[in-house]
């Protein structure tokens, strides 16, 4: 405790801690013997520790360790980047952090500040293509109720990528860029800021719906009543599906006494 006020922060593999004014925060909730660990002191400070919880505000502690299907490799080099608020989420979904296409850490929320990782480029080859000093990240959010995640923007700069940092981020600010105009073919039900993309002209998403009917669009989105069926005793091809009568007709009725 003599030492407490001197440490920043505390880094282990894939977590870390936060000591903002004597409140830790973070998804490090334990130091664990064997285990090493990266201390920012603001001045030169020499301590040992007893193998208890360390005491704080909030933790990440009962969250899974990685969204399935977005799993990402642990990095000798990393950084965080505590998130304070985010818009548009609700508990339980996952805050992502990418460099270009790479996705390079993930932490569910839990309705509070929260460390997402961002892992750096160690030179392994399985690190290839993580941040490297001066990078900066992206974040987007997983919205696990409709298994989709949103591009997510902070509220200020995001601060460079570097090795062993902590950055703080006041609010992520989330939307999807899209049409939201109903009647329109490009409508994404998913948008929640319209981008100007819809086009009144555009007539791709129009057609029939009715998958019994001949000119079914599996593609359309828009009935536009042109949906019709074949004609009796036919198939939408024109083929005759029923039995030839003695005259020759599809389906008809003539005995051979008639056609004699």
């Amino acid at each position: 405790d003599d030492v407490e006020e001197y440490i920043m922060g505390i880094i282990g593999q894939g977590v870390a801690a936060n000591n903002n004014d004597g409140n830790w925060m973070g998804s490090l909730t334990n130091l664990s013997g064997g285990k090493g660990y990266w201390v920012k002191a603001s001045e030169d400070i020499s301590f040992s520790f007893e193998l208890n919880t360390l005491q704080r505000i909030s933790s990440n502690e009962n969250t899974k360790e990685t969204l399935e299907g977005y799993e990402y490799l642990q990095s000798t080099v990393q950084a965080f980047y505590f998130i304070e608020s985010v818009e548009n989420i609700e508990v339980g979904d996952w805050l992502l952090s990418f460099n270009g296409d790479e996705l390079i850490g993930s932490r569910q929320w839990q309705g509070y500040i929260t460390d997402l990782p961002a892992m750096g480029d160690d030179g392994t080859e399985l690190t290839s293509g993580y941040m490297t000093p001066g990078d900066i990240p992206t974040f987007k959010i997983w919205d696990s109720s409709e298994n989709i995640y949103y591009d997510a923007y902070p509220s200020e700069e995001t601060p460079n990528w570097s090795h062993l940092q902590f950055f703080l981020i006041d609010a992520l600010n989330s939307y999807t860029p899209g049409c939201m105009d109903e009647d329109a073919c490009t409508y994404n039900v998913f948008a929640t800021e319209d981008d100007g993309s819809c086009d009144p002209s555009e007539d791709s998403c129009l057609g029939c719906m009715d998958e019994d009917d001949c000119n079914f669009n599996a593609n359309a989105t828009i009935d536009n009543g042109s949906c019709y069926d074949a004609e009796e005793n036919y198939d939408c091809a024109g083929n005759c599906i029923a039995e030839l009568d003695c005259a020759g007709l599809c389906g008809g009725t003539a005995d051979y006494d008639e056609c004699v």
